[in-house]
């Protein structure tokens, strides 16, 4: 079992540990048998109802927050890399050796590799530059360029 896993199977038995008693606790067990407390409890019950709903529409919105950022098929730049792979594999009939790009797209591939659990193979090439390989191609940070940056793709020189 992974970190990932066993954190996000934390949560979740949380996030039960939390709904579970409010929703299934007589109302004077929740107020220590004190029959007055339970007349209240109607109205607690409601605002925890709330609470409850709030916690899960923030953690809703994180969730969408962390898959629109190059988790699956989601990631714009790295489908514009996997358009310029296509353009070359159409013209050359294999993949190319190295796309450029600024470091931007750099950390956003480099994220998705994390995310997807991909290796990361990170190497220096010759030059002294970082190489990421992603499908066959080397990702070649160029630090220097402008952001948001990708190249066409080449072949070694």
């Amino acid at each position: 079992m992974n970190r990932r896993a066993a954190l996000s199977g934390g949560l979740l038995a949380g996030l039960a540990g939390a709904v579970w008693p409010t929703r299934h606790a007589a109302p004077s067990d929740l107020h220590g048998g004190d029959p007055g407390a339970a007349a209240n409890a109607p109205q607690a019950s409601e605002r925890a109802a709330a609470e409850i709903a709030d916690v899960l529409r923030e953690i809703r919105d994180e969730l969408r927050r962390e898959r629109s950022s190059c988790a699956g098929v989601e990631c714009r730049e790295l489908e514009q890399v996997r358009a310029n792979q296509r353009v070359f594999l159409r013209a050359q009939g294999k993949f190319p050796d190295f796309i450029d790009v600024s470091l931007d797209i750099w950390e956003k591939i480099y994220d998705y590799h994390v995310r997807m659990q991909l290796p990361t193979n990170v190497v220096r090439l010759p030059d002294g530059r970082y190489g990421l390989t992603h499908l066959m191609t080397t990702i070649v940070l160029r630090h220097e360029m402008a952001m948001p940056f990708i190249s066409v793709g080449y072949d070694q020189r």
